[in-house]
């Protein structure tokens, strides 16, 4: 049997998600727009501060790229994760869209 959990996301903390995401990136999959505080990024508010600084339709559009590009490295760590849990399936699939309100 294959079940489907979705999650509809909405206020996410981006800098949050970049930081969890960005051990599971391959560097070049990185924008180049975020490497010049990569350095800091574990620092709190280094990343609030600069993704302050860009349109929030540019957040999502690096967000949505780094999930994109990296499906597969994060799927994998999904399935391990649910593994720790003890829960027995496989993670198949990764898909995150923008939703564009009306």
């Amino acid at each position: 049997m294959k079940m489907r959990i979705i999650l509809d996301v909405d206020n996410v903390d981006y800098a949050a998600i970049i930081r969890m995401l960005l051990p599971y990136v391959k560097e070049q999959d990185i924008p180049s727009l975020l490497k010049p505080v990569l350095d800091n990024a574990a620092t709190p508010g280094v990343l609030e501060n600069f993704l302050r600084l860009i349109p929030k339709d540019t957040q999502d559009n690096i967000v949505l790229g780094l999930v994109k590009k990296n499906k597969d490295r994060i799927i994998r760590k999904g399935q391990k994760l649910v593994d720790d849990f003890g829960i027995k399936g496989d993670v198949v699939d990764l898909r995150l869209k923008k939703v564009i309100e009306q």
